[in-house]
Parts: C-alpha cells; sequence; structure tokens
C-alpha cells in the first residue's frame, strides 16, 4: 500500500504535512502548543478550546462543522474587490480542467476531498490504512510544516497538488469578518495564491471563537474551480489556479440577535451550492423572521435559484441522499427546540432536490 502526504491546519496558523495511508488525512486544531493527536480521514476541526486534532482511525471519517449561508443579492456585490487573486510563492499548479469531479484514487483510498462532507458528500471514507497518528512536538510522521497569515477554523478542500483553506486576513487579532481564501502547494505547504480580503456584511466574529468564526465554513472544489466562503455574509469562486474570481456575492450575514451562530458547512450538489443563512433580498418572505432556510445557488454565477420552504438551523449537519424512488433529497435538521423553537414541530425535513420539486418539503 503506498504512503501518501496528507495535511493539518492549526489554528495557531501553522499548516503540517504528515504522512498517512491512502487516503487524505485533516486534523484542524486549537492554538495550544504541539502535541500528538490522532484522526481517521477527512477534515474536522475543533474550536478555541477543543482537544487537538481529529479523532478516529478506523477508517471512518467526518468533516467538519462549520456554518454557511446563502441569500441576498445576485452578482457580484461589496465583500472585498473582485478580481485578481493574489499570487504568492511556488510554481503554477498542474491543471485539473479535465478530471473527473470524483477520480478514483490508487490503492483503493481517496485522491481527492472536494468538501467538508468528503468525496461522496456522505461525511465517510470507508479505506484501509487511515492515519491514526503524528506528532508535529516529537516530528513523527512529519514532511513539512509551515506558517500561515492567520489562523482559521475551516477544514481543506483538496484536489491534486492543491489543498484550498481560508484564514483570517493578516493583522487581524479580535473581531472581525475578514477573511482570505488560500491555494497552497501541497508537497511543499508553500501559499500559491490568495483571494482578495472577503469581507462579511454580518455582526463581527470573535477571532477562534469557541463554537464557530468567520472562517469555519470549509472551501469547495470541482477540480476546475474553488469556492471560498465568509461566514459572515460573502462567497466567491475562482479558477483553481488562480486569475480574476469568475463571481462574487454577498448574502445575509448574522445579526445581533445571533452572533455567532456560523456552523453548517456548504454542500456542494451537480451544479449547485447549498448554502444556510436567513433570508434576505430577492428570497421569499420568512415564515419566522431570523430563522436561517436553505438555499441553493448556481456555481457558476452564484444566483440563488431555489430556497427551501422548510426552515432549518445552523446547529445541524445536513446530509445528501437518495430516496427509495431514485429522487435526490436533502435532510436537515429544523430548529432544536432550545433558545426558543421559532418553527414547530422541532425534528427534521426532508427537502427536495428534484427537478421540478427543488426546495419541497
Amino acid at each position: 500500500m503506498s504512503t501518501r502526504r496528507s495535511c493539518s491546519t492549526r489554528r495557531a496558523g501553522l499548516l503540517v504535512c504528515f504522512l498517512a495511508g491512502p487516503v487524505c488525512g485533516f486534523a484542524c486544531s486549537n492554538a495550544a502548543p504541539p502535541r500528538n493527536v490522532t484522526g481517521g480521514a477527512g477534515s474536522s476541526s475543533s474550536g478555541n478550546g477543543g482537544s487537538s486534532g481529529s479523532s478516529g482511525g478506523d477508517g471512518t471519517s467526518s468533516g467538519n462543522s462549520g456554518s454557511s449561508g446563502g441569500s441576498g443579492p445576485t452578482g457580484v456585490a461589496g465583500g472585498g474587490d473582485a478580481g485578481s487573486a493574489t499570487p504568492d510563492a511556488g510554481t503554477d499548479a498542474p491543471s485539473t480542467l479535465d478530471a473527473p469531479v470524483l477520480p478514483p484514487g490508487d490503492g483503493g483510498g481517496v485522491a481527492n476531498w472536494p468538501q467538508a462532507s468528503g468525496p461522496n458528500g456522505t461525511w465517510r471514507a470507508d479505506v484501509a490504512n487511515a492515519p491514526t497518528s503524528w506528532s508535529l512536538a516529537a516530528n513523527q510522521n512529519i514532511l513539512w510544516h509551515q506558517p500561515l497569515p492567520n489562523e482559521g477554523q475551516g477544514g481543506i478542500a483538496v484536489w491534486g497538488d492543491l489543498l484550498f483553506l481560508e484564514t483570517y486576513a493578516p493583522g487581524v487579532t479580535r473581531d472581525s469578518n475578514d477573511v482570505v481564501g488560500h491555494a497552497i502547494d501541497r508537497n511543499t505547504g508553500m501559499i500559491k495564491w490568495s483571494t482578495p480580503v472577503m469581507k462579511g456584511n454580518g455582526e463581527l466574529a470573535p477571532v477562534a471563537y469557541q463554537y464557530s468564526d468567520a472562517t469555519s465554513w470549509s472551501p469547495i472544489t470541482d477540480g476546475q474551480y474553488v469556492w471560498f466562503f465568509n461566514a459572515g455574509g460573502h462567497v466567491g469562486c475562482w479558477p483553481v489556479n488562480g486569475g480574476a474570481a469568475v463571481w462574487e456575492r454577498d448574502f445575509m450575514g448574522q445579526r445581533a440577535q445571533y452572533p455567532f451562530n456560523r456552523q453548517h458547512e456548504p454542500i456542494l450538489f451537480g451544479d449547485t451550492i447549498i448554502l444556510l443563512s436567513e433570508l434576505g433580498a430577492g428570497d421569499p418572505a420568512p415564515k419566522n423572521v431570523g430563522w436561517e432556510y436553505l438555499h441553493g445557488l448556481d456555481k457558476m454565477t452564484g444566483k440563488t435559484t431555489w430556497v427551501a420552504e422548510d426552515a432549518s438551523t445552523f446547529y445541524n449537519t445536513a446530509f445528501v441522499g437518495t430516496l427509495p424512488d431514485g429522487s435526490p433529497a436533502i435532510l436537515h435538521g429544523r430548529n432544536p427546540g432550545m433558545h426558543g423553537a421559532v418553527e414547530t414541530p422541532v425534528g427534521l425535513s426532508m427537502t427536495s432536490l428534484a427537478t421540478g420539486t427543488v426546495g419541497k418539503s
């Protein structure tokens, strides 16, 4: 079984690459001094005050729980200057434009990890020899480590020789919604290019807050493009090799009443990016002001194509799958009944992703 490189982001602004089995293994840990961490495949993150790293090791992996958003004016809007991404160290990445969306890995492993929920969108990867231990302090199974411009809580998207992740903008130390996306050389850890600062429009997030912050959403890539997210109210699309933004847009950020609810990961389903946020300009009137709804965005334009009928909550992990009749759907949590339920009944909703009925319960 061949050995592959795996990588770990650290909330203190350090990127670490460690030896692993035939799977892309990631762990996102706290700013505490380096310590031993263990983990299975996939990407997972812990907030301030949590234990270091991800746990697992049985070949089963779960992604990190961030948050996502989705509504607002369509097209390029606010939130940082659209245009050329900032180049940095390293040579141009090899082209992946002709690669299939989910190519198989060698030796039964996972070649790419395109989003937080993994190569199949199931938050799981069944592989042999998943990474179980590494240590920066003891220099155990470490291939390289590189500093990052700032810290971030989100997971890592992987395609070929590129890693994609987000941090706060350089120099940010307290409350902020200024987020930067980075493309990193998987073999060296050097930043190849970075986005302009993506500015959110919601309540400012405490940097490295213990539950989530503006960096909590993981990037998404399909091998041709990468989508970076600011949980405070901004999203954009760039070519994987850098250059001008294809589009950027704002969406409804968090209000002061709900300032830290940013734990729902975005999902790529076909040509649609599924985000969760309050309803904003251009959306239907909400049944209950202040609650969140799933939104479908066209991945190549950023325009909202549908909004779910049922409200949801940031405190859940939505799951895309197929019903017995073969039609696609997304299972998502409703208000868990805490902090004053605004929509009943509490529990779960099944929302259609099928053509003609998308967004309906």
